[in-house]
């Protein structure tokens, strides 16, 4: 015989046992099981025909058949006595017990369970804690705590026990009046136990002695699945399934246990095609009632309702807006009419709903506002039965908008606790007794619930700072509108006046060159004063001076009033603050210029200002958005700087001007430029020194209003936005590509899998508490049309932070990123894998420990931990992977000073190098908290370390100046400076990078720049400026990262205050 013989047999055995095993459980066996069950069921009810049978939400619902079942329901959880994890849920009290007790003085529960189990948890455990603590809510028992003793022990029975006074004291603090409700009652509650190997006969004498009994009767055969079972009708037999109703979601595929008791004979005729007749009576079905009535939540306005609560047009009559959770729609409310009160939520039923439910909170509460926050409006919420994803929803709303008095209140609440959420979901379960919110119970809903209200609350926060910011800006901009309007006012008035003097000038020009010696007026008219032939020969060749002046002085106004000096669309350029006429654009080597709308220099020569191509260049920017106005001076005003206008400037003028000076800045104290118009009145030509004044204070107000309007122009300030004062060409570096998305400052980056410069990754945080996933090549290929050539769209964005975002950290096969941000917490995500493109926007988990903000991370996978830097002043590691998510912290590092900036400085994760805020920098054993290295005591204070797979350390100071380091003796190697590539400017490092493997480091500095140094040569190293970033405030750039691609190209990444992220290639 040969050995490959068995190899057939062999896989045909794992075939077969494969679908053995499917067999077992399809849902014909399982409808098979739950019809025999029910069996017992029914003999259960027949002896004990006094009391009302209630099925055990959500399994016991099918073993109850519809003939002996009562139209209430109760839902006790397994969850709630599992071991060690006892309960008495303010949200599962089943007050509405009491009325059917107090009428039949007991009840029948029907429930079962699943194979190795005699009875569920639901029965041996948490219906014997809900009677214990109503008996001692009531004063009739001592909190004793009835089990069946043959499945809890005694040792897990005195443990309960403890716990049943403070079950008590949180009925009592609950705020509803519960001795109302049992008030009732006339006995004590006992809990009888009753399986299939109980004689049934002798339950006869249930309910004396003052009791009231809650006979729990377990309907599922303690016998193991998979053994074979002679059918109850037929000839037919199956395989038996115990507690074959449970997780019915799973294979029931749409089937209600309404449905099947209809259909049961039905669906069990043929064992070959149950499961497609299942699924055509869903579908046939699917438009049937699932539900209906609806119950408003105390005195609220707000109902939660079946899906016929929610049919046209009755709905509409008696209420003014709806919210279907999922529910089949009714064709009439998808009226356009109705898009106003009618929101429907794709939420599934059961698990599969759980997220969807947590994306759908956000919306339902915008929509529902409007009506709550009215109390003559009602407004319905509704799901397919009202139990589950209508109560989440209406959950939401009620804790948001809603008091503990149950009225609306328009102060929304900071934070939403626990409690809050336990008391509104107390109001929903005692108003509707069917509500079973398994969405929103569940622990991993429930995290998800907390999650989404924080983030809820944190967009809430940054949208209002973001709303104050706005408002402030927009009154700074009327400012400025009303002081250009009342320039160009005072400029037209000048015009005017100017046009009436020459008028007078020509006149008199007319009468000379006719020979009259009487001049005339503005009007034509003669002047009858006197003979002035004698003063007009004097005067001619200064008038036609002043002539020619005022003619200069006119054209120049005629520029200043077709400018366009505030821009009129309303479109917001970047970087255009509150001004709106400086548009921010990058020129051709990748640095920031700033384009002002006015086309040329007000007065003056029409080129000056202009470079040799025709645009502006940065001296002609007459200081526009300059932090200095050229060494302090005032701007010159061109054009009147002539020999010709000096000689006419007297010390009258000049005396006028200084008090005009004086009364200008007096007006502008207030906020408003307020501006004396002088408009010259008519005199008579007799007076030879009064017309001389005439002209000369016409000509000097003129002039006055021409330097007001440059000086005006030239003081412009854009808010917080510059550009840096350094006019170097960037001749070796270019912009290759640009990353557009986040809304604010990017503070920190990370770039990885750049074997290419296409298949660059890029990680990025930023001060709108974003953390932000970027794929070169799938982000070049989803830009939207309106974004830029050279822009590469985001992939993920991930929220959950508070605060900003200081610093992210992942690694090449890493499955998770981690972020640190000022609100203390260390937030871990979830990548999106090669097949997909994105990943939920929540936090799989986050590390809380720190007292006060992260500032910096440091990630070692190889070793598995991370370690964090915080203001708190130490430093923590932690261990990374799913497997330590429930207690990742490992140790904690007292630094002895403030941490600015933490990084691993061996593969293998034992040491760690700290900056320090007060200056210089320590290396720790992070497994002992030991320092084994100290380094510069005379360094300033620290902002970044950066390590490069070797001995050498950057260090990024505040005076301007990067260090490298030396960690096996603790030396500066290398002091870098800024003025090594021409840049005089002074400003803080607050990023660098070292490269690996080669003598070169690049850093970023708070005025924008980002510098690039080689060391190659020590004697004279080369250095040269990467790209510019705009600056806002005191702040440019943030982060740096240098790369190589395999091809042997050099990046460099840089983000910063201008939210942008640039790619910048080494020219070769």
């Amino acid at each position: 015989m040969r050995d490959d013989e068995f190899d057939e047999p062999i896989d045909d055995f794992y075939v077969i046992s494969n679908q053995l095993r499917k067999q077992t459980r399809s849902m014909y066996n399982r409808l098979r099981s739950i019809q025999d069950d029910s069996q017992f069921i029914r003999r259960v009810s027949a002896q004990l025909p006094q009391y009302p049978v209630l099925a055990n939400q959500r399994c016991g619902l099918w073993y109850v058949p519809p003939e002996i079942s009562s139209a209430q329901s109760v839902y006790f959880k397994s969850t709630d006595g599992h071991n060690r994890n006892w309960k008495f849920s303010l949200r599962r009290a089943n007050t509405h017990l009491f009325d059917i007790l107090q009428v039949y003085n007991g009840c029948i529960i029907v429930d079962s369970t699943r194979q190795g189990k005699t009875m569920p948890d639901s029965f041996s455990k948490t219906i014997p804690i809900w009677c214990a603590v109503w008996n001692l809510f009531r004063s009739v028992g001592k909190g004793e705590v009835d089990v069946p003793g043959n499945i809890v022990s005694a040792s897990e029975k005195s443990q309960m026990e403890l716990l049943v006074p403070g079950f008590v004291r949180q009925l009592e603090s609950a705020g509803i009046d519960f001795k109302k409700m049992v008030g009732g009652l006339k006995g004590v509650l006992k809990p009888v136990w009753v399986t299939r190997d109980c004689n049934i006969e002798e339950l006869g004498g249930l309910g004396t002695g003052g009791t009231i009994p809650v006979i729990c009767v377990c309907a599922s055969a303690s016998v193991g699945s998979g053994r074979r079972v002679e059918a109850s009708f037929g000839s037919d037999s199956y395989l038996y399934v115990q507690g074959a109703a449970d997780d019915h979601e799973l294979w029931a595929q749409g089937l209600t246990p309404r449905l099947f008791w209809k259909h049961q004979h039905k669906l069990l005729a043929d064992i070959d095609n149950c499961e497609q007749l299942a699924g055509e009576l869903v579908a046939k079905q699917s438009s049937d009632v699932e539900g209906s009535g609806y119950n408003f939540v105390g005195s609220t306005n707000i109902a939660v309702g079946g899906r016929t609560s929610g049919r046209p047009p009755e709905c509409w009559q008696m209420f003014d807006a709806v919210i279907n959770c999922g529910a089949p729609e009714y064709q009439d409310n998808r009226d356009e009419a109705l898009k106003s009160k009618y929101l429907y939520l794709d939420i599934p039923e059961g698990k599969r709903g759980q997220v969807e439910l947590g994306k759908s909170i956000e919306g339902a509460m915008v929509f529902a506002k409007r009506f709550v926050e009215n109390p003559g409006m009602r407004l319905l919420v509704h799901c397919s039965q009202g139990m589950d994803r209508s109560v989440g929803i209406s959950l939401a709303i009620l804790a948001k908008y809603f008091g503990d008095q149950g009225g609306y209140e328009e102060q929304e609440p900071s934070e939403i606790s626990k409690e809050t959420i336990r008391t509104r979901l107390l109001w929903i379960t005692t108003s509707r007794t069917k509500a079973s919110p398994r969405l929103s119970q569940s622990s991993k809903n429930a995290a998800m619930f907390d999650r989404a209200l924080g983030v809820i609350r944190g967009e809430r926060r940054r949208f209002e700072q973001e709303r104050a910011e706005w408002d402030v800006e927009r009154i700074r901009l009327k400012a400025q509108i009303t002081a250009h309007e009342k320039r160009i006012e005072l400029l037209s008035t000048q015009y005017t006046a100017a046009q009436r003097q020459i008028s007078l000038l020509e006149s008199l020009v007319v009468g000379v060159k006719s020979g009259n010696d009487k001049p005339m007026d503005g009007n034509g008219l003669e002047d009858t004063g006197g003979a002035v032939g004698g003063i007009v020969k004097e005067t001619r060749q200064r008038r036609e001076r002043s002539r020619a002046l005022l003619e200069r002085c006119l054209e120049e106004i005629d520029v200043l009033l077709s400018s366009d000096l505030v821009e009129s669309s309303g479109r917001r350029r970047s970087g255009a603050g509150i001004n709106g006429v400086i548009e921010s654009e990058l020129d051709n080597n990748g640095s920031w210029r700033l384009a002002s709308s006015v086309s040329a220099p007000i007065i003056g020569d029409p080129n000056e200002g202009r470079g040799r191509d025709g645009g502006r260049s940065s001296v002609g920017m007459m200081g526009v958005n300059r932090r200095d106005s050229v060494g302090g001076r005032k701007p010159r005003v061109p054009g009147f700087e002539s020999q010709e206008f000096a000689s006419l400037l007297s010390a009258e003028s000049e005396a006028l001007l200084e008090k005009q000076d004086s009364e200008t800045e007096s007006s502008t104290r207030g906020g408003v430029p307020a501006v004396d118009v002088f408009v010259a009145a008519h005199h008579d030509d007799d007076d030879d020194d009064d017309d001389d004044e005439i002209d000369m204070v016409r000509v000097t107000d003129i002039a006055n209003v021409a330097q007001d309007t440059q000086n005006n122009i030239s003081g412009l300030k854009v808010d917080e936005i510059d550009v840096p004062a350094t006019t170097k060409s960037l001749t070796q570096w270019q912009i290759s590509k640009t990353f557009t998305g986040h809304l604010d400052t990017i503070r920190t980056l990370s770039v990885r899998g750049a074997h290419s410069e296409d298949s660059a990754q890029v990680l990025s945080g930023s001060d709108d508490g974003l953390v932000v996933l970027w794929d070169v090549e799938r982000g070049s290929r989803r830009k939207s049309r309106r974004r830029a050539t050279g822009d590469i769209a985001p992939q993920c964005i991930y929220r959950g932070h508070l605060a900003s975002v200081t610093s992210v950290v992942w690694e090449e096969g890493h499955e998770f990123a981690y972020s640190g941000s000022l609100d203390s917490s260390i937030n871990i995500w979830n990548l999106p894998s090669e097949d997909k493109d994105k990943e939920d926007g929540f936090a799989v988990r986050q590390f809380m420990g720190h007292a006060d903000a992260v500032w910096d991370l440091s990630l070692c996978t190889r070793a598995g931990v991370l370690v964090s830097a915080s203001a708190d002043g130490s430093c923590r590691t932690w261990s990374i992977g799913r497997q330590h998510f429930d207690e990742p912290m490992r140790n904690a590092i007292s630094t002895g000073g403030v941490p600015a900036s933490v990084q691993f400085v061996d593969t293998g994760g034992t040491q760690a190098a700290v900056g320090y805020v007060d200056g210089g920098v320590s290396v720790y054993d992070t497994e002992s908290g030991v320092p084994v290295l100290a380094m510069g005591d005379s360094m300033p204070r620290v902002t970044k370390v950066a390590w490069n797979m070797d001995h050498l350390l950057a260090v990024a100071c505040i005076d301007g100046s990067a260090r490298i380091c030396d960690l096996r003796s603790g030396d500066t190697v290398i002091k870098l400076s800024r003025q090594m590539a021409d840049i005089v400017a002074e400003a803080l490092l607050t990023s660098v990078d070292i490269v690996s493997g080669k003598p070169c480091a690049v850093a970023g500095a708070s005025d924008g720049v980002v510098t690039w140094w080689d060391w190659r040569n020590p004697i004279q190293m080369s250095s040269s400026q990467v790209v510019r970033h705009r600056f806002k405030g005191d702040e440019g750039v943030c982060a740096v990262q240098a790369f190589s691609t395999a091809s042997g190209g050099q990046y460099v990444a840089s983000a910063g205050s201008d939210a942008r992220i640039f790619f910048s290639k080494r020219k070769s």
